[in-house]
């Protein structure tokens, strides 16, 4: 079986498994605003 090779990446590519791990708590629990004074 051939392999697709998805080779169109001019604006973005895809988060690879483990960043996107790492970074689920902070898009979804640990969140907030940067524009806010702290």
């Amino acid at each position: 079986m051939r392999e697709i090779v998805y080779l169109d990446n001019n604006a973005t590519t895809r988060v690879a498994p483990e960043v996107r791990d790492a970074m689920l708590p902070y898009l979804s629990e640990l969140y907030g605003n940067p524009s806010s004074a702290h």
